[in-house]
């Protein structure tokens, strides 16, 4: 591989011109349908008038509590050209996970006072409400905390065509506290993630920009198609079905949207799993795959399971069960799991 190839690979932005950032802010639209498109050739780099921040390799030293938690809300205002995004949420996700900023404009957005329960209980039956249609005083209460501030991520939905899917999750600035069963009390740890209640979790396939499709287009030396379609808000529309059509394309699953974010960035195709019980349904008598993973399990295609680390010490039989479950799932087809 010639330097120039190479160099591109690692940074998008090499031999680009580094002209401030112009971008339109993501509308709350473009989570529920897709407009004003435009048709521009694949050689045609739509996001060259932004470079990926690179703030996040200098960060200060924030192992001491007091000096993260003054971090998380001491962000530049020039850092965050994504007016959707609270600077705060911005910070998380470029800064801190080193996310694209045009990706983490197509997929997060902010949240606070009523917006939270349009999101997250968006699958709730009709008996959840009254009869004036406001919703009853459990679920108020119990998602309270949320309206203070949140984030939202989701993504597409594999089973309906990659339209925008419904589904995501919300990180809120200030989580509750879970609610053990057993002593029906609550415990000190936090619920850091929400997922929408009465209804099944799913797999986030996050939207992509034209230029991380190119970064991961020349990784693995695929062809892109010779005209893509990009919204106004700039997603290249059509890029799982171009990575369902290249099964050579290894895909990641992680434990989490940031690290899935992360590693498109990076120019490496990943799906992002709420949990890592969830790549796989059904009892332990009956297991199967997740139906969102079912059409990228094609004969050839690598997956790489990446999971968290931990820290805390386990029974041997324990942790192998959490490594070797989605596997399982994968064992009956004809995919390489690693």
């Amino acid at each position: 591989m010639g330097e120039a190839k190479r160099r591109r690979l690692l940074d998008p932005n090499y031999g680009l011109p580094k002209i401030p950032n112009t971008s339109e802010p993501t509308s709350k639209k473009v989570f529920k349908k897709q407009t004003d498109f435009k048709t521009v050739p694949k050689n045609h780099f739509i996001n060259s008038h932004y470079e990926l921040p690179k703030h996040y390799l200098n960060l200060r030293d924030s192992s001491n509590q007091n000096d993260a938690v003054h971090l998380s809300h001491t962000i530049d205002t020039h850092q965050n050209p994504n007016s959707e995004l609270a600077p705060n949420h911005w910070h998380e996700w470029v800064v801190n996970s080193a996310v694209d900023p045009k990706l983490t404009a197509l997929n997060v957005r902010s949240l606070s006072g009523s917006e939270v329960y349009e999101y997250l209980l968006y699958a709730l039956p009709q008996t959840a409400r009254r009869n004036d249609g406001r919703l009853r005083d459990g679920y108020l209460k119990r998602y309270a905390h949320a309206e203070s501030g949140a984030w939202w991520v989701s993504g597409l939905d594999p089973l309906k065509d990659w339209l925008p899917m419904d589904w995501g999750r919300m990180k809120p600035d200030y989580p509750r506290l879970e609610w053990d069963k057993t002593t029906l009390e609550q415990t000190q740890k936090p619920v850091k993630y929400e997922s929408p209640p009465k209804t099944p979790n799913r797999v986030t396939y996050l939207r992509v920009p034209l230029h991380i499709w190119r970064l991961i287009a020349l990784r693995y030396n695929v062809p892109m198609p010779e005209h893509i379609t990009v919204t106004s808000e700039g997603e290249a529309l059509g890029f799982w079905a171009w990575v369902m059509a290249h099964p050579s394309i290894p895909v990641c699953l992680t434990e989490g949207e940031k690290k899935a974010a992360c590693l498109l960035t990076l120019g490496y195709v990943a799906i992002a799993l709420p949990g890592i019980w969830n790549g796989r349904v059904g009892k332990e008598d009956l297991e199967y795959l997740h139906p969102d993973l079912v059409p990228m399990a094609q004969k050839g295609r690598k997956f790489v399971i990446l999971f968290d680390y931990e820290t805390n010490p386990k029974p041997n039989s324990r942790f192998l069960l959490l490594l070797v479950a989605p596997v399982k799932s994968f064992s009956n087809l004809p995919v390489n799991v690693k």
